[in-house]
């Protein structure tokens, strides 16, 4: 009866479950029956049961028959088990399959995947085989290492495959799966599993003809207990040789920080201002081959105790806690290797800034390491031996550290390479750019950026460009308010910047760099400019280009980390009031096509009108901030980032081309009691009366505060 009762209670799970069940699991003792003791005994009692006429006992029979059915082929031991195996995450699983895994198949339980081989294997006669199609990433990821070990010390592999992405037929996730042939180990089990490496393939018709004729290589199971973290090699790389050690030896190795809500705390650099205090500049991946690369990041840190801090303590309010957001921080201002951990992996040099998750900094024990260090992360060997270890798309720090190299090859290697130079690019988008118009790479954009007041936070004062640069950052394609148009005041400031290397076709050769057809300057500043800006810099222009909407009509260039509500009525009622007085005495005049410039211009002049009052949908709004922190028609905080800034300039449509700038909802959740609840929304609109109110009530607040507390 007890054993009944346990049989019942296993299969209540079958739904959530499935082949997962295992009859022989059931627990027997003096008062409980196991399943092979309860089978016979069970097979006489139903057979009995059905043949009663009473319709209720026998659809109980039937019932029970179809589990006893159930539970003797889960009881069966199989010669061969062949599947694909099916993939879950555990923190994907419901809490059914979670605690079963767990309770069952601990060393395993870290995937469904995993999970299955382990059943899979229990299913088999002593010298039974299996054949599983699975993922690859249990091979190598760390929470993986406990399975490793278990899997190599029970089984033995016959035949792998690294089948790589693309390996089936039907569309499907592009990762890695493996194909695997083995057994249970037994006294015949062989040492040595034939290896055939498909992963470089991506076409799925080609690996169907490449598993038949490529060539095949052997590597040892007991040597796969042997790598660092039991990793099983998919290709026939040699992790370790004479005289190497892992590079966890020479070097720290660690990941960066997190900042759990990256459209609030983390920006491209050339969207903020203050690196002094609100600001700190970091690192990440790169696809640069150079020396340099990843310094386009700035992260909100204000030394470690502004909002960030704050909203990690939020979070630690509810129960969650996590270092992360300081990780690496101990690095910060020492020398060593950045490599990026994703996709293609590439060393360069670390600049002792904060950098994030995207890379794992190096940073050697000794000095006499770094250039060793540095010139072996970026060899050939490095790249064969770490994906040897892990061909998941992303790997972690961890892995560099368990990577082996001969110290003294490589120093031999270093002391014939020239010293390194100092952080240089002439690539705008990396805050080591130091504003050098000439050997920039985009020389245009550079001009127009600094000849509006735009300064790179490394950018070598110039006497002479940093005179004649714009005080206001504000300068009109056509001639406006007694300036020169912008076109001859690029032109000169170009002229100024390439001194004796200024030649009559200087221009004609900087507009062909930039891919356009025309040799005019102020044509490419009106139809051209300000698309190549926005997508130059990430679609997160810092130079905008308002105008009314004619190609011969108003058209201003703004520096927006100069674009103050002062300076918006100054656009309106200087620049843009000239050009309309322009305008006027053109109809005055009879002058052709002068009606429609008029009316154009006074349409720009009203949507500018309504930015500066911010009236929905021409308000800001930061989700981040409290009501009564919201800006009041055009007050922008820089450092709240160009998307949330620009939102009332899109919506008007009056810049020259559109950004792919969207205001959905972000992914994550904020902690409970955030200020607009946990979704991370931004596409409100608050009235002016709102915002007013609870301004002044937070005002009125903070005076009683103050009286009180001097009371």
């Amino acid at each position: 009866q007890n054993g009944m009762a346990a049989l019942y209670d296993l299969f209540q799970q079958a739904p959530e479950l499935g082949s997962l069940l295992d009859p022989s699991t059931i627990k027997a003792d003096l008062h409980t029956a196991s399943f092979a003791e309860l089978q016979p005994v069970l097979q006489k009692a139903l057979e009995k049961e059905m043949e009663l006429k009473n319709d209720e006992q026998a659809e109980r029979g039937v019932m029970a028959l179809g589990i006893n059915s159930a539970a003797k082929i889960l009881s069966q031991k199989f010669d061969l088990v062949m599947t694909n195996v099916p993939y879950l995450g555990a923190n994907k699983m419901d809490q059914t399959l979670y605690d079963y895994s767990k309770n069952n198949f601990r060393a395993y339980s870290s995937d469904l995947a995993t999970v299955f081989i382990s059943r899979i294997t229990k299913l088999l006669v002593k010298q039974g085989s299996f054949s599983i199609v699975s993922p690859q990433n249990w091979l190598s990821i760390s929470s993986f290492k406990n399975c490793r070990k278990d899997f190599l010390e029970h089984c033995s592999i016959s035949m792998l495959s690294g089948l790589g992405t693309n390996a089936f037929r039907t569309l499907m996730y592009q990762f890695h799966v493996i194909l695997m042939i083995g057994q249970n180990k037994n006294s015949n089990s062989l040492d040595d599993y034939a290896l055939v490496d498909l992963s470089y393939s991506t076409e799925n018709n080609e690996k169907e003809h490449l598993i038949k004729s490529c060539s095949i290589n052997f590597l040892s199971n007991k040597l796969q207990l042997k790598n660092p973290d039991f990793r099983i090699l998919i290709n026939n790389i040699q992790l370790t040789s004479k005289g190497e050690k892992l590079l966890s030896e020479y070097a720290h190795t660690s990941t960066g920080l997190q900042s759990f809500d990256k459209p609030r705390f983390n920006f491209y650099f050339w969207e903020v201002i203050d690196f002094d205090f609100v600001w700190k500049k970091c690192q990440t991946s790169s696809k640069d081959i150079g020396l340099y690369g990843g310094c386009y990041d700035a992260v909100r840190w204000e030394n470690g105790s502004g909002q960030l801090y704050d909203y990690v303590e939020l979070m630690a309010e509810h129960g969650y806690s996590s270092g992360i957001w300081k990780a690496g921080s101990q690095f910060w201002s020492m020398k060593g290797v950045s490599v990026s951990l994703i996709g293609s992996i590439r060393a360069n040099i670390y600049l002792g800034e904060a950098f994030d998750t995207n890379v794992g900094a190096v940073v050697p024990k000794k000095d006499e390491y770094y250039l060793p260090l540095f010139y072996f992360l970026r060899s050939e060997e490095f790249l064969d031996k770490v994906r040897a270890l892990d061909k998941k798309l992303m790997i972690t720090n961890k892995t560099l550290g368990k990577v082996s190299l001969d110290i003294d090859k490589w120093k031999e290697k270093s002391e014939l390479e020239l010293a390194l130079p100092a952080p240089y690019s002439n690539n705008p988008t990396q805050w080591i750019f130091k504003g050098e118009i000439v050997t920039a790479e985009n020389p245009l954009q550079v001009a127009v950026a600094r000849l509006l007041g735009y300064h790179y936070p490394e950018q070598v004062a110039d006497e002479i460009l940093d005179a004649i640069e714009d005080d206001d950052g504000i300068v009109c394609i056509p001639s406006v308010n007694g300036e020169p148009a912008a076109a001859d005041r690029l032109r000169e400031f170009l002229k100024a910047a390439y001194g004796a290397q200024w030649n009559n076709h200087t221009i004609e050769e900087l507009l062909a760099q930039t891919g356009v057809a025309t040799t005019n300057l102020e044509t490419w500043l009106r139809e051209s400019f300000f698309e190549q800006h926005f997508k130059l810099f990430h679609h997160r222009p810092f130079i905008w280009h308002i105008w009314d909407g004619r190609k011969d009509g108003f058209s201003v260039l703004v520096n927006y980390h100069k674009l103050t509500k002062e300076n918006l009525q100054k656009i309106i009622f200087t620049y843009l009031g000239d050009w309309l007085r322009q305008c006027e005495a053109k109809v005055r005049n009879n002058e052709s096509g002068a009606d429609g410039l008029l009316l154009a211009a006074k349409a720009l002049k009203k949507n500018l009108e309504l930015i500066l009052e911010g009236e929905p949908p021409h308000d800001i709004f930061i989700r981040w901030k409290p009501l009564h922190h919201q800006p009041i028609g055009w007050e922008p905080d820089i450092n709240d980032g160009v998307r949330m800034n620009i939102r009332p300039f899109i919506t008007a449509n009056i810049l020259r081309k559109k950004p792919n700038i969207k205001w959905e909802k972000d992914r994550g959740k904020n902690p409970p009691g955030s200020h607009w609840g946990e979704d991370r929304n931004n596409d409100l609109h608050l009235t002016l009366v709102e915002k007013r109110e609870a301004k002044e009530k937070f005002e009125r607040e903070q005076k009683e505060k103050l009286k009180k507390a001097e009371v």
